[in-house]
Parts: structure tokens; C-alpha cells; sequence
């Protein structure tokens, strides 16, 4: 025992000799040799062949010290930091980067997702020297899970319409953003209408036409579903029915509306508008969701009276709203140097100009607003033992007007212009009509006697020389408008509009 004692005697004599370990009551230090602490240090590490070796921990081992104190130092080795708490959190005191890391090139979009979906996004390729990423998202999305990594689960609240950002991180500072624009929206599956005829067809709307697939289910209706987009469903009994639209997007989402429809005895009439010379109107009546329409181009202006450049005629059924305000406008027929009221082109000394178009417009009363035209005739005639011919109006393509027998005249309006006529020269441009208009050779010097073009979708071309002008074009929405028939050359005289319900 005597000599273990001995022993122990012995190491810590070696040891206080090895490390000189001084202690007095303001501090410590270690040091090679023994000598005082300096009196403002609590510990005082003093050597010449060595440094000071802090704990080396990762980010994880130092997220899981529970509550640091402040002032609490770490080397970080995942970040290459040395780093400190703050009451505020760790902070970088020094780090041994020489730069930030070079921003993300791309993330890989969501497209497929959809609203109250969780996402995976993702930079495609890591940056090279990040040890953390920084996620920034729009209005009507959350971080589910992995903000700070390469890999984010978010998810999608409601409607998003803007961008989303991702910086690289390391310990020198943040990249530049990369920015991914989004935009997630719920399919909208309104619909229209809210009442319908008994026994007769109503045709449903719905708001958007442009989504993937469309499912209707109609309540005691004939037939009782369908696919198509706008389908046509009669009831046979008067009552209040449940109908749903389910629609489905481009991204596979879906999204369905229930309405009531009131199914009622619905009024039925006829209304015949005539020419005026002025703009007219038609109240759809309640509960009527389509209405069939006559409509009927003006003859263009002739001195002879055998001369057939009489006006078009359309005949469709048009889905309409209860309650919408349609604009009426019946074309008047050409006469001696005038065009007929309603875009006819006026005819050039004892000339005669074209029959003005009758249309019906929706939602407006500008030309773009015209949802059905019936074109006009050409302006035509009598000159030196031959008739001047002009065109019919109406048809997808109006009838070119001629002198007989085979004197070419003004084109005829298509679905897309309107043709040249006759002006000195053949195919002059200058005498052409143009968008619901019909040309006309006034102010143009062509010679002989000049006769205007009728109006339509596209006027036709008015033609000098004492030739025919050409017949207007006319024209449905395809977007409204069914059953349709077109009839060239129809209406003698004036216009007209009928409407039935």
C-alpha cells in the first residue's frame, strides 16, 4: 500500500510539471509554465505550440443540444462556421467559404397537382457547395415539410397565382433567387340556365369551355346525363329539378356545381321586325333559353326591273339568355346613287348602290357584336342594251356582279374579306367593301355608271364601269347558333328579322 501510494505521489507531481495547472481565487489558467492568470480572465489558455479546440459538432448534433445558453460556441462541421447562440438563435462568427453557392437552375413544377393536394417540389440538380436551401412561396400555398433542404412537400390551399423562389445557402452567404412561376386555379363548373320550357329543348351552358371532360346528371330529365359540353335536355313535367355539372381540367383536377332548375310553362310568340331605319330591340322573355330567327338581307338598288340581286336570308336557332336585350337592325334597299341603310355601298352617277344586311347583336351593337348577318345585294341595272347585274347577297360567299353577258363586276363579301372590282382598271382594290360594309366607286373617278356593293359580314366590292356590285356575305356564331340554313338570294325589297319562341 505504501508504495501505490508513492506512486500516485509521483504522476501528479510529473503531470502538474507537464501541464502547469495554476488556480487562485480570480482564475485559471493553463499553461506551459506556471505563473499568475491575468486578473481579468476567468480561464487563460497560454501556449506557444498550441491552439484553442473548440467542440466540432454538425448542424443535426447541434440542433439537438437542448437550450443552449448564450454565448455558447461550436465549430459547425457541416457548415465549415464557427458559430454562436444568441437568445435570437446561432449565428455565424467566421466560416471557412470564399463565397455563396451559385443559385438554383431549376425546380421541378407541380403541374400535376391540384387544390388541397400536397406537392413534391424539388431543385433538379444540387447546387454544388449549399448546405441549405431557402423556399419562398405565393399566397395559397404551405411548407408541409423540408424547408431548409433541396426537397419541399407543400401544400396547396386555395387558388395561386404567382411565383416560387429558392436560394442556395452555405455559411458565406445566400444565391441569387431562381423563380418558378405558378398558377393553380379551381375549375369552374357554373352554369347556365335556371329555368326551362316544359316539353321543349333547353341547351345548357356552362361558364368554361375549354376544360378536359364535362359530366351533366339531369333529375327526371331526358336524356338524364351526358358528356358533351352544351347539351340540349327537356323536361315533361313542370317542377324543380337538381342538375350538376362535374368538370375536369388539363391537371386531372375536378370540380362540380348543383343548381335547381325550375321547369315552367313558358311563353310561345312570334315578332316580325320590318325596316325603320334605325336600330331596334327584342327582350328575350322569361325562362326562354332559345329562340328561332329569320333573318333577311335587303335587295341592292336596280333600274331594271327583272335584275335578281335580291337580299340573303339565314334561318337558326340561337341560345339565349331570359331577359337579355338582343339590337335588331333591318338593312333598306339600295337605290339611285345611295346605299340601303345598314352598311350598303352607295351606287356612282345614274348608278345604284347595294342593299344594306340585316343582323341581330348580343352583349353589344358594334359590328363585332353581330351574332347572325343575312347579306345584302349588289347594286345593279341598265346600260347601253344590257343588264347590269347585280350580286346576291347571302351565303358564306356573296354573288360577284357582272355586266351581261360576261363583264366581270365587284366580288361578292366572304366569310374573311371582301373582293375588288372594276375602276378604270380590273381587281382595283380602291372600290372594295370591307367589314359590314359594301364598297362603293363615289369619289373614285372609275367612269360610266358605278354600283355599290351590298353589305354583310364582309360587304361585297362595288364595281364602276357600269358594272354589277357584289352581294354581302352572312354569318352565324358558331358558338350560339344551330341549325342553321342559308339561303342565297332570297329577300326582294327590304330586309326583315322574325323571331319566334
Amino acid at each position: 500500500m505504501k508504495t501505490l501510494t508513492l506512486f500516485k505521489s509521483f504522476f501528479l507531481t510529473c503531470l502538474i510539471s507537464f501541464l502547469s495547472l495554476t488556480l487562485v481565487a480570480q482564475g485559471v489558467k493553463i499553461s506551459n509554465a506556471p505563473s499568475q492568470p491575468d486578473p481579468s480572465a476567468g480561464l487563460e489558455i497560454d501556449f506557444t505550440d498550441k491552439g484553442f479546440l473548440m467542440p466540432r459538432l454538425s448542424t443535426t448534433q447541434r440542433n439537438a443540444i437542448a437550450n443552449p445558453a448564450p454565448g455558447l460556441q461550436i465549430y459547425n462541421t457541416t457548415t465549415e462556421c464557427v458559430e454562436v447562440f444568441f437568445p435570437t438563435g446561432w449565428a455565424n462568427l467566421q466560416c471557412g467559404c470564399s463565397q455563396a453557392p451559385p443559385a438554383p437552375q431549376a425546380i421541378a413544377s407541380p403541374n400535376a397537382a391540384c387544390i388541397g393536394d400536397t406537392a413534391l417540389l424539388y431543385v433538379v440538380n444540387p447546387v454544388s457547395g449549399a448546405t441549405s436551401y431557402q423556399w419562398s412561396l405565393p399566397s395559397g400555398m404551405t411548407i408541409h415539410s423540408g424547408q431548409g433542404s433541396d426537397s419541399l412537400y407543400l401544400n396547396i390551399n386555395g387558388p395561386v397565382n404567382g411565383s416560387i423562389t429558392v436560394a442556395a445557402i452555405n455559411g458565406c452567404g445566400n444565391s441569387a433567387p431562381f423563380t418558378l412561376p405558378v398558377n393553380f386555379q379551381t375549375p369552374t363548373a357554373t352554369f347556365s340556365p335556371l329555368s326551362a320550357p316544359i316539353n321543349s329543348p333547353t341547351t345548357f351552358n356552362p361558364a368554361n369551355g375549354s376544360y378536359n371532360t364535362y359530366a351533366w346528371t339531369f333529375q327526371n330529365g331526358t336524356p338524364a346525363s351526358s358528356v358533351q359540353i352544351s347539351p340540349s335536355v327537356t323536361w315533361s313535367q313542370i317542377g324543380n329539378y337538381q342538375v350538376t355539372l362535374t368538370v375536369t381540367d388539363n391537371n386531372g383536377c375536378t370540380n362540380s356545381d348543383t343548381q335547381s332548375v325550375a321547369v315552367i310553362n313558358c311563353p310561345s310568340g312570334s315578332q316580325t321586325f320590318s325596316f325603320t331605319g334605325a336600330a331596334q330591340s327584342f327582350t328575350v322573355p322569361s325562362c326562354v333559353n332559345s329562340i328561332v330567327v329569320d333573318v333577311r338581307g335587303a335587295q341592292g338598288g336596280s333600274g331594271y326591273g327583272p335584275n335578281t340581286n335580291y337580299g340573303g336570308r339565314v334561318v337558326c336557332t340561337l341560345a339565349v339568355t331570359p331577359g337579355e336585350v338582343l339590337q335588331i337592325n333591318v338593312g333598306g334597299q339600295g337605290g339611285q346613287s345611295q346605299g340601303g341603310w345598314n352598311g350598303g355601298g352607295a351606287g356612282d352617277a345614274a348608278g345604284y348602290g347595294g342593299g344594306g344586311a340585316s343582323d341581330i347583336r348580343r352583349g353589344g351593337t358594334s359590328l363585332n357584336d353581330r351574332v347572325v348577318v343575312a347579306g345584302g345585294g349588289g347594286g345593279g341595272g341598265f346600260w347601253s342594251g344590257n343588264e347590269v347585274v347585280g350580286g346576291k347577297g347571302g351565303g358564306l360567299v356573296g354573288q360577284a356582279g357582272f355586266r351581261a353577258p360576261n363583264s366581270a363586276g365587284g366580288d361578292g363579301g366572304t366569310q374573311t374579306g371582301s373582293g375588288t372590282g372594276t375602276c378604270s382598271s380590273m381587281n382595283n382594290p380602291a372600290v372594295s367593301g370591307g367589314f359590314g360594309f359594301g364598297g362603293t366607286t363615289v369619289g373614285n373617278n372609275c367612269g360610266c355608271e358605278g354600283y355599290g356593293g351590298g353589305s354583310g359580314w364582309y360587304g361585297g366590292a362595288a364595281s364602276g364601269n357600269c358594272r354589277g356590285g357584289g352581294g354581302g356575305s352572312s354569318y352565324t356564331d358558331p358558338n350560339i347558333a344551330t341549325g342553321v340554313q342559308h339561303t342565297q338570294g332570297s329577300q326582294v325589297g327590304n330586309g326583315s328579322v322574325t323571331v319566334s319562341y
